[in-house]
């Protein structure tokens, strides 16, 4: 954490009696007010936000649908929802009632892979992105097998496979395996990446990682930026993990974002995302104690999505008073058109939190490394 893009520079602003700040304002929050509850519209105010929040932006908590039915473009905020193992409402949620259960399967044959599941599209090639923010819960539920055909039992609910099982999201430019990036990919026996088919790994998150919980949710996010030249210029890349019982685990590098050309001869800019899948691919399990294959449930719920210029200015609800020692964190849904730099519209989302409980409010400017905080207290 120590090299982390994101520090903890905490303002929360207070008059000391004298009822006068001085001739110049401090930055940061000096008020929240509102609701505090999912889906309640809330204003901060203060100052020094800038006049720029995330230019595109979308949310989906599987709160459109019923327990047991399919997830469609009519019943979500996704793009394209693929018909190859389509994903289904489910009662078993981080927030709300529901989440989406991505993949079920059992007695598949062993490259029976369900990929590009649900989409959400930036723009058609020539009009894509060079930056974006990305952020989703992730499950494994007691009782289903993690993905994966290698390894005897493998991808039991206790132990991983030794094969590259699980794309938990995947960003695609023009060429869907070049100038791609995933977060997070398993890649065998525990091992996760953000990873690409072009320039190969972005960040390595670690082998067995303390931060994976069995049975529990774990929340991903990735904040992507290339650089000047997208090509050549160094760029940043962030990776945030909470899983509601340790202070929040951070990964950063400055790569180079895209690689080599994507189809060639279209005349149009390879440097570019154009599509996010979640999820980017799974493969079923073909192990189990009955040798008649493994049943395989990954589930997903609380997913954000912003891209394009200022991606990574966002407002998010945390439960510590410094955001580095938030065990678990709330992404909550802003546009543009109510983000100025005194002035900011959300809605709350409770994601893995308790709102009743004691809530902090943060706001993370563009450059993902400014974070202004406020207690929300309930009046």
């Amino acid at each position: 954490m120590g090299n982390a893009i994101v520090q903890s520079a905490t303002i929360q602003l207070k008059d000391q009696g004298g009822g006068v700040f001085g001739s110049v304002l401090p930055q940061g929050i000096t008020s929240v007010s509102g609701v505090r509850a999912d889906g309640e519209v809330n204003t901060i105010s203060g100052l020094g936000f800038g006049d720029n929040g995330p230019s595109s932006s979308m949310f989906e908590n599987f709160s459109g649908g019923t327990d047991g039915a399919e997830v469609t473009t009519l019943n979500s905020n996704f793009d394209e929802v693929n018909d190859f193992y389509r994903t289904k409402f489910t009662s078993d949620s981080r927030s709300g009632s529901l989440s989406g259960s991505m993949y079920q399967s059992k007695n598949q044959a062993p490259f029976d892979i369900a990929a590009t599941i649900n989409t959400v599209n930036f723009g058609a090639p020539g009009s894509g992105v060079v930056e974006y923010f990305t952020s989703f819960a992730i499950k494994v539920p007691s009782g289903s097998y993690f993905p994966g055909i290698g390894g005897g039992n493998a991808g039991n609910n206790s132990d991983y496979p030794n094969d590259s099982a699980l794309k938990t999201n995947w960003m695609q430019g023009p060429d869907q395996f070049r100038n791609d990036m995933v977060s997070l990919s398993h890649v065998g026996n525990g091992h996760w990446l953000v990873t690409s088919n072009d320039l190969g790994t972005f960040i390595d998150a670690g082998t067995n990682p303390t931060w994976w919980k069995w049975g529990g949710w774990v929340k991903i996010s990735l904040w992507v930026k290339s650089g000047a030249d997208p090509r050549n210029d160094a760029g940043e890349v962030y990776l945030q993990i909470t899983n509601g019982v340790d202070p929040i685990y951070e990964f950063t590098s400055t790569p180079v974002i895209f690689g080599a050309a994507g189809t060639t001869g279209d005349g149009l800019s390879p440097y570019e995302f154009n599509y996010d899948r979640t999820v980017g691919w799974i493969k079923p399990g073909v192990g189990g104690s009955d040798g008649a294959g493994a049943g395989v449930t990954v589930l997903f719920d609380d997913i954000y999505k912003s891209w394009g210029a200022n991606s990574a200015a966002r407002v998010e609800l945390g439960d510590a008073d410094t955001y580095a020692g938030c065990t678990d964190t709330a992404l909550c849904e802003v546009e543009d058109i109510n983000w100025s730099d005194g002035t900011i519209v959300f809605t709350a989302r409770e994601g893995g939190l308790n709102l009743s409980a004691n809530t902090w409010v943060y706001v993370i400017l563009p450059d993902n490394s400014t974070i202004y905080s406020f207690q929300w207290v309930t009046a």
